[in-house]
């Protein structure tokens, strides 16, 4: 068995919610935090007038302490949704519990191995 601790759903479409719920919440915190945000190819350090949707499109992409730090746009590996081989189950690695408060419908476990292709075992 995997010791990797992830975020469990029955259908695709929940898991791809979940994930998305994940990054905005992340984000969120991001600014709060005084990181900056990459928003139609220019930098911003706060999020209004922005919609969950258009939340969900940013990056983070550095820190603003007086002046603007720039460091290369990023994702979390959360972000991505994996479909679990051979079963119809979808997940992604597991945030922090901070940025699982507004999803639903999911399970934490640690990743089975029958869950991995073969080649990966």
């Amino acid at each position: 068995m995997s010791n990797e601790n992830i975020v469990s759903f029955n259908t695709e479409a929940e898991a791809l919610a979940g994930s998305k719920q994940a990054w905005i919440d992340t984000v969120k915190k991001a600014v709060s935090d005084g990181h900056m945000v990459i928003n139609g190819g220019i930098p911003h350090s706060e999020l209004t007038g922005l919609t969950d949707d258009d939340i969900a499109d940013l990056k983070i992409c550095g820190t603003k302490s007086g002046s603007v730090e720039m460091k290369e746009g990023r994702t979390l590996t959360f972000a991505v949704v994996i479909k679990a081989y051979n079963i119809d189950k979808w997940y992604f690695p597991k945030p922090n519990d901070q940025f699982l408060t507004n999803i639903s419908g999911y399970t934490i476990q640690l990743l089975p191995e029958s869950w991995l292709p073969p080649s990966l075992i």
